[in-house]
């Protein structure tokens, strides 16, 4: 379970062993300060596929995390996939190409 990125208080991740399916890339996500069930968001679409325990205000702000990041998110999933190590990316809510 690779730790792809944080914001603040939360943290993204893959389960690497859902990739034996033929699921699209997508980003579980926590909140760190509530532990409970995280969200699930597909990241071509920005369509959630499971909200967890994530209030209305943390998945706006998730799908804004995505869409903004979306290039980068996209990259680690196919170098996470194919093997790489990674470190954890530094989201924020202004596109660093």
């Amino acid at each position: 379970m690779p730790k792809i990125a944080i914001y603040k208080y939360l943290t993204f991740y893959f389960f690497t062993a859902d990739w034996f399916g033929s699921e699209p890339p997508y980003l579980h996500v926590s909140n760190t300060k509530r532990r409970g069930k995280s969200a699930k968001i597909w990241m071509e679409t920005m369509e959630f596929s499971d909200i967890g325990d994530l209030n209305q205000q943390d998945l706006n702000l998730v799908q804004k995390l995505v869409a903004t990041n979306q290039n980068r998110l996209l990259k680690y999933w196919e170098s996470v996939k194919a093997g790489y190590a990674v470190s954890p990316l530094i989201l924020n809510l202004k596109d660093k190409k």
